[in-house]
Order: structure tokens, then sequence, then C-alpha cells
């Protein structure tokens, strides 16, 4: 069910956006993102099946793509710069956020309830609390006014409580928080619940495929997740059909002890191998033997790179051993007080 209320969330989203984009030819460059691949990966669900909590990250590709697909009278790149640029110094979330009854009804959360909860942290942690109306740009308030109504119309008690949150899309130095094109990653935090968005987004990036199996797959990924071999985006290797999934991409093939590969990794602090290990389906969050995972193994070890990167990929950070250690505690008892600060940016708890 949830699936179907974010996927019809998402289709008002698209058509009152056109409203805002008035309708324009495609660009170059933009006519060959695919907007609703873009709009899917920049979707975040809670994964309680108790809440209807969606979290829709907004980028300026976003925007762009919006201006430039809409259908109607054509604009030059100049005109859609303009249209797009009071987006540009933004990072803007639409969210909404309810907990599901037992008979189904939702309970939604009030705009200043959300606000309250709510924080955006960058990819070294740092925390970011949205921004007051008063810093906003009128064009932008406006923009995203015109498109609640619109919601609320089509969707009901869902559209009346998707609330829009802006934040600055830069530090106070001047550097981007995120860069939907670039490697990187953020977090929001709503309560107690975290979501990641991990950069680069494949959607903005050419498509790869796999030199060996010639495996098509998003340009977001550096090696196959089969054979780890490394991607390319050579035409050459894209026009090439792929061999039967059933002979190369077996179990064995994909998992194997890729697992226990990434444990040893992580306790060796080989920041490489593990990110080569998650990006071929390591799971973040597998244990060993004794219940270890490799976020402890990390921090037992104070390997900090290694702990931001696990982070990154979703390793829980308060997951417990048996006998009840976090990787928090491992990492302040062994003394490692830089991966202890790290776990508490990300949320860690003692």
């Amino acid at each position: 069910m949830k699936r179907t209320v974010a996927s019809r969330f998402v289709c008002v989203a698209v058509l009152t956006t056109a409203l805002l984009s008035f309708g324009a030819a495609t660009t170059a460059g933009e006519q060959d993102i695919d907007l609703n691949a873009l709009i899917d990966e920049t979707q975040n669900a809670s994964r309680d099946d108790q809440k209807q909590t969606l979290i829709w990250w907004m980028p300026l590709e976003f925007w762009r793509a919006s201006a430039s697909q809409g259908a109607g009278i054509q604009l030059t790149d100049a005109q859609i710069n303009e249209l797009v640029d009071p987006f540009r110094p933004y990072m803007i979330f639409a969210i909404v956020d309810g907990k599901i009854g037992p008979f189904a009804g939702v309970q939604y959360e009030s705009k200043e309830r959300i606000h309250s909860r709510l924080r955006l942290s960058d990819e070294k942690g740092k925390r970011y609390s949205p921004l007051p109306e008063s810093e906003i740009s009128p064009d932008v308030l406006n923009a995203l006014g015109m498109m609640k109504p619109v919601l609320e119309n089509m969707l009901g008690p869902l559209g009346k409580n998707v609330h829009f949150f802006i934040f600055s899309a830069k530090d106070k130095k001047g550097r981007s928080i995120a860069d939907a094109t670039a490697e990187g990653s953020f977090r929001i935090t709503l309560g107690e619940e975290s979501f990641r968005w991990r950069l680069p987004l494949g959607s903005l990036l050419a498509p790869k495929a796999c030199p060996d199996c010639g495996e098509k797959l998003s340009g977001a990924y550096k090696f196959c997740p089969y054979d780890g071999t490394k991607l390319s985006t050579d035409k050459k290797f894209l026009e090439i059909q792929p061999d039967d999934a059933d002979a190369h991409h077996s179990a064995g093939n994909v998992n194997g002890n890729i697992n226990s590969d990434l444990l040893e990794a992580a306790k060796a602090g080989d920041d490489a191998k593990v990110e080569i290990l998650l990006e071929q389906g390591a799971d973040a969050n597998a244990k060993d033997k004794d219940g270890r995972t490799a976020l402890m193994m990390a921090a037992t070890k104070g390997r900090t790179e290694t702990a931001k990167t696990l982070i990154e990929a979703g390793a829980d950070v308060d997951a417990k051993t048996p006998k009840g250690t976090t990787a928090l505690k491992f990492a302040e008892t062994e003394g490692h007080t830089e991966v202890a600060e790290i776990l508490k940016q990300a949320g860690a708890r003692e």
C-alpha cells in the first residue's frame, strides 16, 4: 500500500511542477534525463509498516528537467535558467509523516511537529536546521505554495499533509552540502528515524556496462556487483547482450564469502576494498559468528574512514552483539574517540 501511495504522490507532484514550468522545449542534456527514474531515486520512505512517512528530495536537476521536458512554448536555455535559478540556493524536501492505525486510518503530523524533529546532516555529520521563511526567496515560497492546493485537491488528506521544508544548499563556508552529480552522501533525520541519500544519483549519469558479462547498470556503480569487474561507459560494451543470468549470476557468484570479506576488510581498515565489496552487494549489517558487524570491527580497531563508509552504506549504528555491546561501546572501550564521535554524529546511542 505504501508503494501505491508514494506513486500517487509522485504523479501529482510532477503534474504540479509542470504548472510551474509553463512547459518548455527539451534542451541538450536534460532530454536524456529519465524524470521518473530521478524522482524515484530521490524518494525515501519509512521502513516501519505502521508509518506513512515519505521524504522526497527535489534537487536542482529535478527542477531543470521538469522545466525542460514539459510540453508547451519553447524556452531558451537562458529562460529555463531564469525559472530554475530561484531554487539554486536551497535543498528542498517534500515530506508527509503519518502513523497508520489498526483500521488503516492515518494520523498525520503537523508541519510544526515535523519541523521541530527535522535535521539535515552532511557527509561529515554536521547538522543543519530548516530555514525560516524570512530567509527563503518569495519566488520559491510562491512556487511551492502553488503546488499545495493541487496536491490537496487530488490526494485529499495525504496531499493536505504534504509539507515543504527548505535548507540552505551551502554551509557557512560556501561549500555545497550535497551535489547530485558528485560522490558523497547526506541524511535527513526525522525524530529517531534516519534517511540516507548516497550520491551521485545514477539517473543523472550515463549508464555503464560490465565488459565481462555485459550487464547494464546505473551510472552510479563503479564495479559490477556480480563479478567485480570495473564498469565502462564505452558504447561497445553497452551494445552487447549480457550473459545468461542463471549461468553468470549464480547465488554463489553474487554472495559467496563477500560478507566475510567485508568483515575482514573493515577490521584491516582497507577502505578501498570495503567500498568495492559494498558495491558488489555485501551486506553492511552482516555479522560474524560472534554477532559482530563490520562497523563494530572498524570501531574496535579505530578505522575512522572505514566507519564513515559503512555508515554511509546504511550500517546500523545501534546494532548490538548477543552480549549487548554496540560499535560505540567498542570504540569508547578501546579509546578511539574520533570513531566514537563519528558514531554519535550518526545517531548512535549509549
